[in-house]
């Protein structure tokens, strides 16, 4: 039978033999000076006869975890460019079509180009016309025939002609709009016969190697991330993608309290859309915990989850805890030492400070 039994019993009997007392005893008797305190002492005397109750037990050792944060997110190109137009023109052709993969370098969209050509080898005769000058001229000065001012002046017009092919070339070459990255082209904004002025859409260009997975972490969680930490996505395909913490936010959402979170995948195959749903796993700090039977987990008198354990001197011991995460077959908590003495039967008879005998499973 429970020790609770026979505790509750003997308080029992001491309190109805102390009220009998009182209400036998005539008044002319003297009353006992027996004061509760003397009455609790005499029943605890007698509770340390009783045989303790016996329980089952294991001994549980804690193990080394990582907690790690589970989010929700998308995946999201590492950029998207419009390009456009640097000078104006005619539109000749428009050299790529939407979903098209080009690569750095390549051409967009082709400008008319026959003025500015004539343009350029107008340039290159008067760089040579000034050249011829500038060396006649320099030829002079040694029969001294030439002062150092005509020199100079003709050295001026030659750097001036240089500079003006030099600007005449690159407007020819920015009649052709080229990539400015590999990607694929996402949206045209022209047909061919338009005439663009600068400034005016070409083509939109987006980047998806390395690929970007967003999240929104919340104002109490923000603390335990850590650029450079690496990550897990797992895609609606059930692929699993690995990557590294480039940037946490700084400032949060002034609507949701939450902090911007990205993860950058590389993704040289381009198998990774931008848009998808993804669920980002991030391993945050270590920490020793226990794997316990939901069974064990109990709740006192104060409404804190807890398991009875067994301490010095065979004592029951109530350890309040903190279920971090759970298993198919058993639940991982905190709040315990690293080698506990876990209560696995009988739990429910016994209360905190009371002593008990302990028999462990092994020994059965």
């Amino acid at each position: 039978m429970s020790r609770n039994f026979w505790v509750a019993l003997v308080i029992l009997l001491i309190a109805i033999a102390w009220f009998s007392y009182d209400f036998l005893t005539p008044d002319e008797i003297v009353a006992s000076d027996r004061t509760l305190a003397d009455i609790n002492a005499e029943a605890e005397a007698l509770v340390q006869d009783l045989p303790a109750t016996k329980i089952r037990a294991k001994v549980s050792v804690a193990q080394e975890k990582q907690r790690i944060s589970i989010l929700s997110g998308r995946t999201e190109n590492k950029r998207t460019v419009v390009v456009r137009a640097e000078v104006g023109g005619l539109v000749l052709d428009r050299a790529v079509e939407l979903g098209d993969q080009v690569r750095k370098g390549d051409p967009l969209c082709v400008l008319e180009q026959d003025e500015r050509e004539a343009r350029v080898l107008e340039a290159e005769d008067l760089l040579r016309e000034t050249k011829l000058e500038y060396e006649g001229q320099a030829a002079l000065r040694s029969s001294g025939l030439q002062i150092e001012r005509q020199i100079a002046a003709a050295k001026a017009r030659v750097t001036q002609a240089e500079a003006t092919l030099l600007q005449r070339q690159k407007e020819l070459e920015r009649a052709t709009i080229r990539a400015p990255f590999s990607g694929f082209i996402e949206e045209t904004q022209v047909e061919l016969g338009d005439l663009l002025q600068p400034g005016t859409p070409c083509v939109t260009l987006i980047d998806l190697d390395p690929m970007k997975v967003v999240a929104q972490v919340s104002e109490k969680e923000i603390h335990h991330f850590d650029v450079g930490a690496t990550a897990e996505a797992r895609l609606p395909s059930g692929k699993t993608i690995e990557g590294t913490v480039t940037f946490i936010g700084q400032q949060s959402n002034a609507n949701t309290r939450t902090f911007v979170v990205e993860v950058l995948v590389e993704n040289p195959d381009f198998s990774i859309r931008s848009g998808l749903t993804a669920e980002l796993l991030i391993p945050l700090e270590k920490y020793h915990a226990h794997k316990v039977a939901v069974a064990l987990i109990g709740i006192n008198d104060d409404g804190v989850l807890g398991i009875q354990t067994v301490g010095d001197a065979s004592r029951v011991k109530f350890a309040p805890i903190t279920i971090v995460t759970e298993d198919d077959d058993g639940i991982w908590v905190t709040g315990l030492p690293d080698i506990a003495t876990l209560i696995t039967v009988g739990q429910d008879f016994v209360i905190p400070g009371e002593i008990v005998e302990v028999v462990f499973e092994d020994q059965i």
